[in-house]
């Protein structure tokens, strides 16, 4: 997708779109600072040329099984698997799976700064010191209130915490005396949130990090035929 736009705040959205961004490039010599109607012509030739392209090409071409890169996010290699499977070229190819990668790099990396990543820090140190492997929820609260408190325009509560912990992370927790705690079993699960969001696990050094990663959108018109 290359258009001028913000990003959309949905991030589910905002990761199924590829972006170019051109804002910080000096503008070519032979770019026009305004569009005459030779623009529109070579812009209605570029469409048709497009649509030509999956005349001639719909019902060749088919997802590629092998073109799906499993390092990077399962949502990414959903959207660049079929630009994948259409290029034969494999210096272009790399460099696609390049982009996507660095993309994954991003993803992983805008996730680093969300309350979820903050919450799963907490988790992991609290591991790290504990003697019987558990986690309650007010240990999760109090330590995250100590560290963030000052982010967040409202009180940090266990309601609010364990709200986050159950449904945005999906961990499940038990009563265990008198207190709510993470279940046992979620432990697997930890390992795949602390990848997914860029945070090392209780037994990792702490110096790893992981690797995976305003104006409307611009209507083309039509396609049409040329004048």
């Amino acid at each position: 997708m290359i258009a001028t736009r913000n990003y959309f705040e949905d991030r589910a959205l905002e990761t199924r779109c590829l972006t170019e961004e051109t804002g910080g490039r000096k503008l070519r010599d032979d770019i026009p600072l305004n569009l005459d109607a030779e623009w529109k012509v070579r812009a209605l030739e570029l469409r048709n040329k497009l649509l030509m392209f999956r005349f001639r090409n719909h019902g060749t071409h088919h997802l590629d099984p092998a073109t799906v890169d499993r390092t990077i996010e399962p949502r990414l290699a959903q959207v660049f698997g079929p630009l994948l499977s259409v290029i034969k070229e494999p210096i272009a190819r790399d460099a696609l799976y390049q982009v996507a990668r660095e993309y994954h790099r991003e993803l992983i990396s805008d996730r680093g700064a969300d309350m979820e990543a903050q919450i799963l820090e907490v988790i992991r140190d609290i591991l790290r010191s504990s003697a019987d492997g558990q986690v309650s929820i007010k240990e999760i609260t109090d330590n995250f209130a100590s560290r963030y408190a000052d982010e967040y325009d409202r009180r940090v509560t266990a309601k609010w915490i364990g709200s986050v912990v159950r449904r945005s992370l999906q961990l499940k927790t038990q009563k265990s005396h008198g207190l709510f705690v993470l279940c046992p079993s979620e432990k697997l699960k930890l390992a795949r949130l602390y990848e997914k969001y860029g945070i090392t696990g209780p037994d990792e050094p702490a110096s790893a990090t992981a690797d995976g990663q305003s104006s409307a959108p611009v209507d083309m018109g039509d396609i049409g035929d040329f004048p």
